[in-house]
């Protein structure tokens, strides 16, 4: 039975395996809680970067497969990503193609999703002091 390092099974942060023709291959617990999905929905092939991708962030995906393609490596970005319930979940991540194929890339993925509601609620006492009559 092959081991995971231990980062991919501390589910610290969402760790992802994936190709260039979008499917998911792989994937650890936090990164499936992330996105809503569970194993039997990685196993089954029903988890695709399509599908993971909202619409407004497609093209920019697309540049960065390129990307990937080219240098073997993506700047890390913070980018929105669509779970299986259509909820998104706003996230960084770093992606790097796997050497020994290049066809295949590992992605570390860090949810930012409350974080950025946090910020959210903070600036909305600001922003309505700002618009408020005087």
């Amino acid at each position: 039975m092959k081991r995971n390092p231990p980062l991919v099974d501390a589910n610290i942060i969402g760790v992802v395996i994936g190709n260039l023709e979008g499917a998911i291959i792989e994937a650890n617990d936090a990164f499936l809680d992330m996105v809503g999905y569970s194993r039997d929905d990685l196993v089954a092939g029903r988890l695709q970067r399509t599908a993971l991708t909202p619409a407004e962030w497609r093209a920019a995906t697309e540049r960065a497969i390129a990307e990937l393609r080219t240098t073997g490596v993506l700047t890390p970005t913070k980018k929105n990503t669509s779970g299986k319930t259509a909820a998104e979940c706003r996230c960084w991540s770093a992606r790097r193609a796997l050497e020994d194929t290049r066809t295949q890339w590992v992605s570390f993925v860090l949810d930012l999703t409350e974080r950025k509601r946090a910020e959210e609620a903070l600036q909305r006492p600001t922003r309505s002091l700002r618009t408020s009559p005087a």
